[in-house]
């Protein structure tokens, strides 16, 4: 990938160096060569998406502490306070720092809670990734199969961002996260106010831990 990217960059300052009447096939060979990057970062997407996999399965196997151990790969994967503050929408913009502060905080314990114990349901189903399409943005998005019993399947949202993929959203039998809880966040505050949230936020993190 990086040897593509250096011969891109070599052709180009040849090319300027010829003169301005060449300039004009940057954009050809710009067209040409960017699906390839585009592919390869799918690939790498596709690889992550796999890793990641792989290392819920071996937590769940082989930890006796596998709630904490999945929470810190959780966090670590997904960008929980960037979906925190999209859900939010506009509301975002109106609050002040204590209140962002106070939110991000009960937001992490809710999507921890409602996202980490369903890795624990595992109980030796396969799993593949069927598919890994290009997003505009520098993002991707990954589509796997779990097998079992029944069939599930979901879609990862990627970003990368500084040479790391991060999860934007989570599409689980066609429903996202991000459409879902926008929605439902959006509807509390206009109908009862930003404290309602806070107060519901509290109340599914007090249901998750007393199960």
């Amino acid at each position: 990938m990086l040897h593509l990217w250096i011969n891109i960059q070599r052709l180009e300052a040849y090319i300027f160096k010829k003169g301005k009447s060449m300039k004009k096939y940057i954009f050809v060979i710009y067209l040409l060569f960017m699906p390839c990057i585009s592919f390869a970062q799918c690939d790498e997407a596709d690889d992550f998406i796999m890793g990641i996999s792989q290392k819920v399965l071996h937590i769940i196997k082989h930890k006796n502490s596998a709630a904490n151990e999945l929470s810190d790969l959780f966090v670590s994967v997904v960008d929980v306070d960037w979906i925190g503050k999209f859900v939010l929408g506009s509301y975002w913009k109106t609050l002040d720092d204590t209140q962002k502060k106070q939110y991000l905080a009960k937001y992490r314990s809710f999507i921890i809670a409602a996202y980490v114990p369903l890795f624990k349901e595992y109980n030796g189903q396969d799993f593949k990734v069927d598919d890994a399409t290009d997003l505009p943005n520098n993002q991707c998005m990954v589509s796997m199969s779990i097998y079992g019993k029944t069939e599930y399947n979901l879609s990862y949202r990627l970003k990368k961002m500084d040479d790391k993929f991060v999860v934007h959203d989570i599409i689980a039998e066609g429903v996202s996260l991000l459409s879902t809880q926008r929605s439902e966040f959006g509807a509390i505050i206009t109908q009862k106010g930003f404290d309602a949230l806070l107060n519901r936020l509290d109340a599914k993190n007090k249901k998750q831990i007393s199960k």
